[in-house]
Formats: C-alpha cells, sequence, structure tokens
C-alpha cells in the first residue's frame, strides 16, 4: 500500500485563490493522501469555503483557529498530521498534478529522506517562468551537497513548500511562531537532518506572484528575522561541516546581500547592519572568487556590496529603477 502522504495548507484570506488550490490537491495522481486545511482566523469567507469544500471529500479535513501566523498553522496541521511523509502547499499555490507522485517515485528510488522539485513563477498576465535550474535529470545529494546548493538556491531553494518530506525529519523540528522569514530557520535544519535529499527539476509546484503575498512584503523591523535567520544556518551547517565552511560562507555572503538589497528597496537604512553583512562578506571574498556556485556577475557584485558600498548602493538603485520602469 502506498505510504500516506499529509498535504498541509494553512489558509488566512485567499478565497480568491482556494478552490483553484485545493483542486489540484484533489487531483493528485498520488491516492493515498489526507489534505488538512488549517484556517487561521480568515475574515474574507475562506473559512466557510474550507468546510464547503471539505464536505465535497473524504479526505479533506479542517482545522479552524484564531490567527498564529503561517508558521503557527503549520504547526497545527503538523500536529493533525497522520501520514509518514508531508508536504506543505501556501493556499493561493497550486500543485501540478503528478507533483507528489513523482516525489514519491523519487524518494522510493533514491531511498531519500525528501524531495524537492522546480518552482513555476505564476503572474497575474498570465505568464509562468520557471525557477532557474541546473539540472536536467533528477539528482540525489548527501546532506553536505543539499546544505550548500540549498544555500546557494541551486535546485534546491530556501522554501519548506515545493518538497516532500519523510515526517522522521519533523520529529525535533517546528516552524518558528511570531517570525518573518520563517523557512530560513526551518528548512536547512530538516536538510541537515536527512541523509539524502533528491531534486526533481520539472518546475511542478506553481507559486502565484501577486502583491500584497508574504514573499512581496517591503522592509520593516519584522525583516531582521531574515538576518537572524541567516546568521543561524551559517552556524548550524559551519559548525557541523567545518571543511565545507568556505563553500557556506559565500553562500551565506549572497543572502547577506539578498537582506541589505531589501533595505534598499524600501528605502530604508540600518548602517550597523549594512556593515555587519559588509565584514562577513569581506571575510570570505576569497571563497566567493573561488567558488563554482556563483556567476561572474554574482560574484562581482559581492565584491563591489562588500568593498565600497556607495557605489553599490547607486548602481543598485538604477538597477531596480531601470526594472521597474521609473
Amino acid at each position: 500500500m502506498q505510504p500516506l502522504v499529509s498535504i498541509i495548507v494553512p489558509v488566512y484570506n485567499v478565497r480568491p485563490y482556494l478552490r483553484e488550490c485545493i483542486d489540484s490537491l484533489v487531483m493528485q495522481t498520488y491516492e493515498n493522501t489526507e489534505i488538512i486545511l488549517v484556517d487561521d482566523g480568515s475574515t474574507d469567507g475562506s473559512s466557510a469555503l474550507c468546510d464547503e469544500l471539505a464536505s465535497f471529500s473524504k479526505n479533506i479535513f479542517v482545522r479552524h483557529q484564531s490567527n498564529k501566523g503561517l508558521s503557527g498553522a503549520r504547526n497545527t496541521g503538523l500536529a493533525a498530521s497522520h501520514g509518514s511523509y508531508l508536504t506543505f502547499v501556501d493556499s493561493d499555490d497550486w500543485l501540478a498534478p503528478d507533483m507528489i507522485e513523482r516525489c514519491m517515485n523519487l524518494i522510493n528510488a533514491f531511498k531519500a529522506d525528501a524531495c524537492g522539485v522546480t518552482f513555476n513563477l505564476a503572474y497575474p498576465d498570465g505568464r509562468f517562468i520557471p525557477n532557474e535550474t541546473f539540472a536536467t535529470e533528477p539528482q540525489c545529494y548527501g546532506t553536505k551537497e543539499a546544505l550548500s546548493r540549498y544555500l546557494f538556491n541551486t535546485n534546491l531553494t530556501v522554501c519548506v513548500c515545493g518538497k516532500v518530506w519523510s515526517k522522521e525529519l519533523w520529529e525535533n523540528v517546528r516552524c518558528p511562531e511570531g517570525k518573518l522569514h520563517e523557512d530560513q530557520h526551518t528548512t536547512y535544519r530538516l536538510i541537515g537532518e536527512a541523509k539524502k535529499v533528491v531534486f526533481d527539476p520539472d518546475p511542478l509546484y506553481f507559486y502565484r506572484q501577486r502583491e500584497g503575498s508574504i514573499g512581496h512584503s517591503s522592509f520593516s523591523v519584522r525583516s531582521y528575522d531574515l538576518l537572524d535567520g541567516i546568521d543561524a544556518q551559517y552556524s548550524y551547517t559551519s559548525e557541523r561541516y567545518p571543511e565545507v565552511e568556505p563553500r557556506i560562507g559565500a553562500a551565506c555572503s549572497f543572502w547577506y546581500c539578498v537582506f541589505v538589497n531589501m533595505m534598499l528597496r524600501s528605502n530604508y537604512w540600518d548602517g550597523s547592519a549594512v556593515a555587519k553583512c559588509q565584514r562577513f562578506v569581506r571575510l570570505h571574498l576569497k571563497a566567493i572568487s573561488q567558488t563554482n556556485d556563483l556567476t561572474r556577475k554574482r560574484k562581482a557584485q559581492l565584491w563591489l556590496f562588500a568593498l565600497c558600498m556607495p557605489i553599490y548602493k547607486h548602481t543598485y538603485l538604477r538597477f531596480i529603477a531601470r526594472r521597474d520602469g521609473r
């Protein structure tokens, strides 16, 4: 018999998108699933829609709760799950019909603990743009390689979604409640517990791009949770695998740059935080130069970031203005 896969869907004020999401889960070619909808205190009618959708399928279960945020809803779904494997789907996204079946087939074929897929970015104008991948066939990684690729955002991404996980990996891991950028505090710990992680390069997870979603929020005080997450990932990985510290340092340098770019896009500035990020990148310039995981363009960006912030700031803001047509 197929192992049960729990599909956990946190729901908060997404009524216009929820039916499409759930339809994609009900239509999965992998048959042995349970769909757990966690209504996180919705106020737009999503709560009633969850109950309506559950009335049409014996595999859909609903949990209603007062608002606890994305991590709180995910943790509620975890506690309610019965599967030996699980996956998370954001309630405005959807899955290709065979995503779970393909992931489970690869997990079985490679005796892996998790499987990730490529994200297909779905834009309001109807465009679909898959994330860049560096593979044409399924790839299987050991723990160190999986952590490195995850940190470089190469094939394996930071998102908890878009992956099927063995539930055993979650035994000592929960999503951090009250934090933004919660995946930065979670995914590396799961990969660190896995002996093997397999990657399917096909774009099977459809990630809706829309204004107002968590992933498109502007910089705020809570954005410092990203900085804390980068710090934690570096400490966790470099302490366990000191032999790959240079590669990990180069990867985290990229993420420190991402954090400062978020500030710049929001016209926000914290000199001490920027200086901290620059110091880290400077310490890893040799590793940045030597790694094959970064393009020449990205390496040049990090050198400029580390050594001349005024020029970097000016160049980056001009790039953003041109990109946005301003």
